[in-house]
This record gives C-alpha cells, structure tokens and sequence, in this order.
C-alpha cells in the first residue's frame, strides 16, 4: 500500500533509470528522454546501458507516472496515526512479578 509519511512515500520511487534503447521508452517527447550514462552514473551501477531520464513533473523507471502527491491526509491514514491507549502487556508482567516474588522469597528464607 503506497500512502504518505511526513510527505514522502512509504515505497521508493525511482525518477528514471529505466534501461531504454529509445526515447519512445520513456514517454518522448513529453514524459522523458532515453539518455547515455554519464561518468557518475557509470561508476554508480557499473552499466553503460542508456537509461530513462525523466522531464519534471514525471516520476517511475520509465517516467509513466505523473509526480504528483496530495497533501491532504486520508481518513484511513489518519485513523492509523491515532494514538490508543496500551494495554499492559500482562505475559511479562506476569513474569516479572513470579520472579520478583521467588527473589523476595530466596532472601527472607536465607536470611532468617
């Protein structure tokens, strides 16, 4: 599920770097351009494949998808951000009171 934290998505979301072999990969004219790798590019995926470099406005590896996010937060994000009371967490308490309880019983007995 692709929702917003703080403005940014929960899943990556690559701009470009698809392989391509032509601009019409990567939604030319509008959407993107298949480019050569420059030197920093080269040495980052050691790959000379061409690859999608996308226009403003368009985001994915081959700038299908248009850039854009809306700020305002769903009820469903909103109602996962609530905060609700916790409930004590009765195993552990549990057994940190039985061991309480025998150290408490160890030192009385060896005491006395």
């Amino acid at each position: 599920r692709d929702t917003l934290w703080h403005g940014k998505p929960l899943k990556d979301v690559s701009t470009g770097g698809g392989m391509c072999s032509s601009d019409e990969d990567c939604g030319a004219p509008e959407r993107g351009l298949c480019v050569s790798p420059d030197l920093w590019e080269i040495l980052q995926s050691l790959s000379l494949s061409q690859r999608c470099r996308c226009k403003h406005g368009y985001t994915g590896p081959e700038c299908a998808v248009f850039d854009a996010h809306d700020d305002e937060v769903s009820a469903e994000v909103e109602e996962e951000l609530t905060v609700r009371p916790m409930a004590p967490h009765f195993p552990g308490f549990l057994c940190f009171m039985a061991v309480f309880a025998v150290a408490i019983t160890v030192v009385f007995v060896v005491r006395f």
